[in-house]
């Protein structure tokens, strides 16, 4: 009887051990699947540093064409602005000199 006992503990603990055996393989598994999903989230994020630093590059870029566009639009302006007092004073000319046509 006592043999008898031991082998079912024997049997139990057997059973266990497999069992366990069974788990940690369920878990090293598991850890490589992690592992591998870790190493392809990893060259994602790089993919996505690289397209980031990219697009900031481009709006750098593009913020310095603006900064020029804006500063030729300003000259532009400036120009346009002289030009037009200048044919103020080319109008008001030409109507002082037809007063004076006039009075003739």
């Amino acid at each position: 009887r006592n043999a008898a006992a031991e082998e079912a503990d024997r049997k139990r603990l057997e059973e266990k051990l497999r069992a366990s055996a069974d788990t940690n393989d369920q878990l090293r598994a598991h850890c490589k699947d992690l592992e591998a999903q870790a190493e392809a989230d990893h060259a994602f994020i790089g993919v996505l540093q690289e397209s980031t630093n990219k697009v900031r590059a481009e709006a750098a870029e593009a913020a310095e064409h603006a900064a020029v566009e804006n500063a030729l639009m300003t000259e532009h302006k400036a120009r346009a602005d002289l030009l037009a007092g200048d044919l103020k004073e080319t109008q008001s000319q030409l109507l002082d000199a037809n007063a004076f046509i006039v009075d003739l």
